[in-house]
C-alpha cells in the first residue's frame, strides 16, 4: 500500500497527543499551573513541522514504498511513542511538559528512571529517528535535528535547574545515564 508511511506518520501523531493528553489527565498534570519557555517550543514547533513535512513530502513524491526504512523508522517512532507514554504514568503528577516542579514533587527513581534520568526525552529521540524514516523524508530529517538540538539544549537546562531545586537530583547524577544508557 503506497500511502502505509502517511497514514502511519499521521496515526502515529494521533495516538502519541491523544495518549499523552489522556495521561496527564489520569495524572492530574492538566491541572498544573504553566510556564512556557523557549526550550518547550525549540522542541516541538520543529517537532509538529517533523510529523507535517515528511507527510507532504511522501504524499506529493509519489515514493515506492522501502519496506526496510518503513519498518525500521516504523518500530522506532512506536517504541519512542509507548516509552512516552510509559513515562507519564510513571512520573505521574509530577510530570510537566515546562521546566518546572510541582509543590510536592519528589524525585522519581523507579522503571526507566532507574537507568535514565530523562526517558522522555529518550523517547522522543527514538521518533525524531523513526518518522524521517518511515516517510523517506529528508525535509523531515532536517526537522528532526532542529528538535533533536532544542531537546539537548532542554536537557541541560532541566538538569541545571532540578540540581538547584530537587533535594537529592545532584547525587541521583551520579548513579543515572543522562538520556542514553551507556552513552550520555
Amino acid at each position: 500500500m503506497k500511502q502505509l508511511p502517511v497514514i502511519f506518520a499521521a496515526l502515529l501523531l494521533l495516538v502519541q497527543g491523544l495518549a499523552e493528553l489522556a495521561a496527564m489527565w489520569r495524572t492530574g498534570a492538566l491541572r498544573r499551573r504553566r510556564t512556557p519557555e523557549w526550550t518547550f517550543r525549540a522542541v516541538n514547533l520543529p517537532y509538529r513541522l517533523m510529523f507535517v513535512c515528511g507527510i507532504v513530502e511522501w504524499y506529493y513524491r509519489g515514493e515506492t514504498l522501502r519496506a526496510e526504512l518503513f519498518a525500521t523508522g516504523a518500530a522506532l517512532a512506536s517504541a519512542g511513542v509507548l516509552l512516552r507514554v510509559i513515562c507519564h504514568f510513571q512520573l505521574g503528577y509530577h510530570f510537566s511538559p515546562y521546566v518546572d516542579l510541582a509543590e510536592t514533587h519528589q524525585l522519581t527513581e523507579q522503571g526507566f528512571y532507574r537507568v535514565v534520568r530523562h526517558p522522555m526525552y529518550l523517547g522522543t529521540l527514538l521518533i525524531l529517528i523513526g518518522v524521517p524514516l518511515l516517510t523517506a523524508s529528508w525535509w523531515a530529517a532536517g526537522f528532526a535535528v532542529i528538535s533533536a538540538a532544542g531537546l539537548l539544549a532542554r536537557v541541560v537546562k532541566e538538569e541545571r535547574f532540578l540540581s538547584q531545586n530537587l533535594p537529592g537530583y545532584e547525587e541521583y547524577t551520579h548513579r543515572t545515564w543522562r538520556l542514553v544508557p551507556w552513552i550520555w
